[in-house]
């Protein structure tokens, strides 16, 4: 659960309300990760932030029809935002909307395979700390928008998450060994040992080379050059598997958005 415990108090009151000095403020480019009610007219924002990554706060007032700030603090909008320091939760005092994505939110699959990218950055990035998660996050949701295959985007998005995280899968050289895979037999993948292992290291899910291929490109190749790369249904579906397995593993717990996107999956056959 964000923030703190319910018996804590929750002050979002303003300093002016109070007859105190203004809070300096501070403003910041951020993606909308995630919102939930606060109090009778509030809102709870979490925010993720170019400069000082995740973020949360409190958009006073936001549930009232007549709010300002209402509509520009929907999941998925990227906006540049106005903060104001306080005690316990910073208060979000302007919001101007950069984007809301419009193409992705009108289809159902686009619209949970984004849901996917921020419950993945919600999940790994750390409080009020910078990293290189948030051009990946903005770039992830610009390829959707331009139409570019969601599941090789998906796929590079979660490579490239999980090597930011610090437990991305090593791909060229054995996870156990350390020596080159290229020429080394029959290869497996075990999210435990870290990746790819070689023939001398068997231990994990048979891995075949043209899987491998694809995820060394999609890891490594320019984002924008992913929807170049020629992908079987059969690899398709093994990277998914493995990376699935790899971020379960990493993450220790389930992900939401993959269950629904199992769901809505099952609901199109």
């Amino acid at each position: 659960m964000i923030g703190p415990p319910s018996c804590a108090p929750w002050d979002t009151a303003t300093p002016e309300a109070k007859g105190e000095t203004p809070l300096p403020t501070y403003n910041q480019e951020a993606v909308v990760l995630r919102t939930r009610d606060l109090g009778e007219a509030d809102r709870l924002v979490t925010l993720f932030t170019r400069e000082r990554g995740k973020v949360n706060g409190v958009a006073r007032g936001a549930r009232r029809a007549a709010s300002r700030l209402a509509g520009s603090l929907q999941p998925l909008s990227h906006i540049r935002c106005q903060l104001a320091r306080a005690r316990t939760l910073d208060i979000i005092t302007q919001v101007e909307l950069i984007e809301s994505f419009p193409s992705v939110r009108g289809d159902l699959t686009l619209v949970t395979y984004a849901n996917h990218f921020l419950e993945l950055v919600d999940v790994v990035a750390p409080e009020r700390e910078a990293g290189d998660l948030f051009p990946l996050l903005l770039g992830g949701l610009h390829l959707l928008a331009a139409g570019v295959d969601p599941g090789l985007v998906s796929r590079a998005f979660e490579l490239r998450l999980l090597a930011a995280a610090g437990f991305g899968p090593a791909l060229r050289d054995c996870a156990r060994c350390g020596r080159p895979v290229e020429e080394r037999g029959d290869l497996s993948f075990s999210p435990g040992e870290g990746g790819v292992l070689c023939g001398e290291c068997d231990g994990g899910a048979l891995l075949r080379r043209s899987v491998l291929a694809a995820l060394i490109y999609l890891q490594e190749a320019d984002l924008r050059q992913i929807g170049r790369l020629a992908v079987d249904e059969r690899d398709r579906g093994e990277m998914e598997g493995l990376l699935r397995a790899h971020l379960t593993y990493h993450l220790d717990r389930p992900l939401r958005s993959l269950a629904f996107l199992d769901t809505l999956r099952r609901g199109e056959r």
